[in-house]
């Protein structure tokens, strides 16, 4: 008798537990719905901690988690666009944690908290125009990641340069003798349906032909 008693008590606790879990889901898609994505990740991970093997929860977290991470990156934007600095990186920290995926997103907030600490340090010196003139070696003969080639040309420069999250890799191979950063620059990015937008007076942003608008040279 006490062990039926037992089995009742623990089928109940397990229907509490899943008409829990089922609760929470119900407020997840509703939230999802009304476009509250982090309401809907709150409600999916206590669906989850209910019961973790609640494959639909997890499904759903998953979702929840990257629509809420698009949001924040949308407020970033927004943020960034009337030079609210700290307030764009505390969005883009928010989305990163909500989904680590966005590299994009990453090298955002790196160049935001380098502005930032350019701005507290006070105005900084233009990049040397000698390096950006200064004659250049590149030699890859084999075929090599163009982004590789980008970026070791950007290192001999001393300029920071970024890929736009639509950038699509390719290979190339590279002989260039004497030529300023400017030249290998726009030699390797018009070959390639590329071209570069500048960022800041150290860093240029390198971003696909279909997205291009007036094309921007360093100063």
């Amino acid at each position: 008798m006490r062990q039926s008693f037992l089995l009742v008590s623990l089928v109940l606790v397990a229907l509490a537990a899943c008409g829990g879990s089922r609760s929470e889901l119900a407020l997840g898609k509703r939230s999802g719905v009304a476009g509250d994505w982090d309401r809907a990740v709150a409600h999916y991970e206590n669906a989850l901690r209910e019961n973790p093997e609640n494959l639909e929860a997890r499904i759903s977290l998953q979702r929840a988690r990257y629509e809420a991470s698009l949001v924040h990156l949308s407020r970033a934007r927004k943020h960034q666009a009337v030079s609210e600095l700290e307030e764009a990186a505390a969005e883009i920290e928010i989305a990163l944690a909500l989904d680590p995926t966005h590299d994009y997103a990453r090298e955002e907030l790196l160049e935001i908290r380098r502005r930032l600490v350019e701005k507290s340090e006070g105005p900084r010196p233009l990049v040397v125009r000698e390096r950006l003139f200064a004659p250049i070696d590149l030699h890859f003969p084999e075929r090599t990641s163009l982004r590789d080639v980008l970026e070791a040309l950007a290192k001999l420069a001393g300029v920071n340069i970024l890929f736009d999250e639509s950038y699509r890799d390719r290979e190339v191979s590279v002989e260039l003798k004497g030529a300023s950063f400017e030249q290998a620059l726009e030699l390797l990015l018009t070959t390639n349906g590329l071209f570069y937008k500048v960022v800041s007076s150290e860093t240029v942003r390198v971003v696909p032909g279909d997205a291009r608008g007036p094309r921007h040279r360093q100063p």
